[in-house]
């Protein structure tokens, strides 16, 4: 998807919490999300959503136990 394909992308990189913003996805969600995806990792901001959840915090608890 080209940058100027997604009408968010303002909207978006004001609201991004990832620090790379040089990366070519910045503002992009849903490519970034897909490269983050094929990658098998998480873009930053779903990395934040993950550390608030309850069962992601018990899920750590039960690793390190």
């Amino acid at each position: 998807m080209a940058k100027t394909q997604c009408v968010n992308i303002e909207t978006n990189k004001a609201n991004c919490t990832c620090p790379g913003t040089d990366c070519e996805n910045h503002g992009i969600c849903c490519q970034c999300i897909a490269t983050h995806a094929a990658g098998n990792s998480l873009p930053n901001c779903l990395k934040i959503k993950a550390r608030q959840s309850q069962a992601f915090r018990d899920h750590l608890a039960k690793l390190i136990a």
